[in-house]
C-alpha cells in the first residue's frame, strides 16, 4: 500500500484551541467543489437554453424549405432576407447555450482532475507524485486507485470512468479547437450536431464525475464524498474553502438561506 504522508494536523501539539485552528492549519481553495458546482449550474442553464433553441431551429428549417421550394421572385428574396435576420436574432440565445455546454465540460474535467490530484499529493511520495502529474485526467483516475491498492478499481470499458472519458473527449474539442463551419446561414441548425449539444449527455457527464468522487471517497475514507455533490446542499452552502487537507477536510462559515438560487 502506498504510504501516506503524515497529516499536518498530527504535527499540532496540545493545547489545540481556536488560535491554532486559525493560524496553524492550512486553508485550501476547494477547486474541485467550485468547478463542479459551476459546471452543474452551467448544465442546468444550457438545458434551458437548448429547450428554447430547438423549436426556433425547427422553425428556421421550415422557413428555409418554404423559401427554397414554394416561393419565387420578390417573395423568395424577401423570405431569404427574413431568414438571415432570424438567424441574427438567434445569436444571443445560440451563443449563450453553446457557451454553457462547452464550459461545463471544461469545468467538469478540471474538477475531476483537481480532486484526484489532491489525493495523489497527499498519499504519494514526491517523486511518484511528479510522475503521476504527467498522466492524462483519465489515466490519473485509472491508476491512482491501483497504486493505493483500493478495492474499487475503475474500468475504462464501463461505468463512470467510461462516461468521464466521453466528457474528456468533448473537452478536448474545446481546448484544442478547430474551425467549426456549416455550408451556409441556411444550415445553421447543423452546429447543434457538430457541437454535440445534448441534454442527456450533459447530465451523464455530471453524474459520471459525481460518481467518481463518491466511489473514490467511499473506497478511501468510507464516506459518501463532499457535501456539495448534493445540489441542494451546494445551493445552501456553496463550496469555497477547505480547512485541513485531502484526508481530513472541514468546511468554514455558515450555510446560506434556503432561498439561495441554483
Amino acid at each position: 500500500m502506498v504510504k501516506s504522508r503524515p497529516p499536518r494536523s498530527r504535527q499540532l501539539k496540545a493545547p489545540f484551541g481556536a488560535d491554532a485552528l486559525a493560524t496553524r492549519l492550512p486553508l485550501l481553495l476547494d477547486i474541485p467543489g467550485l468547478f463542479f458546482a459551476e459546471a452543474r449550474r452551467r448544465v442546468h442553464r444550457a438545458k434551458k437554453g437548448l429547450a428554447q433553441l430547438l423549436p426556433e431551429l425547427q422553425s428556421h428549417v421550415a422557413r428555409v424549405q418554404r423559401a427554397s421550394t414554394q416561393l419565387k421572385g420578390e417573395e423568395a428574396d424577401d423570405a431569404w432576407t427574413d431568414i438571415i435576420r432570424q438567424v441574427g436574432r438567434l445569436e444571443t440565445l445560440f451563443g449563450s447555450t453553446i457557451n454553457d455546454f462547452l464550459v461545463a465540460d471544461v469545468l467538469l474535467v478540471a474538477s475531476a482532475e483537481a480532486y484526484i490530484n489532491a489525493i495523489a499529493d497527499h498519499v504519494l511520495p514526491t517523486a511518484e507524485a511528479q510522475q503521476f502529474d504527467k498522466l492524462s485526467p483519465i489515466g490519473k483516475w485509472l491508476i491512482l486507485p491501483q497504486m493505493m491498492k483500493l478495492k474499487w478499481k475503475p474500468q475504462l470499458s464501463a461505468g463512470s470512468l467510461q462516461e468521464f472519458a466521453a466528457v474528456v473527449a468533448r473537452r478536448n474539442r474545446v481546448v484544442h479547437p478547430k474551425p467549426l463551419i456549416v455550408e451556409s446561414t441556411a444550415a445553421v441548425a447543423a452546429f447543434v450536431k457538430q457541437l454535440r449539444l445534448d441534454a442527456r449527455a450533459a447530465d451523464a457527464g455530471i453524474k459520471a464525475v459525481r460518481d467518481l468522487f463518491q466511489q473514490m471517497s467511499l473506497a478511501w475514507r468510507g464516506s459518501s464524498g463532499p457535501d456539495w455533490l448534493d445540489p441542494r446542499k451546494s445551493r445552501v452552502r456553496p463550496p469555497c474553502f477547505i480547512l485541513g487537507g485531502a484526508q481530513i477536510a472541514a468546511r468554514l462559515g455558515r450555510a446560506r438561506g434556503l432561498e439561495a438560487g441554483p
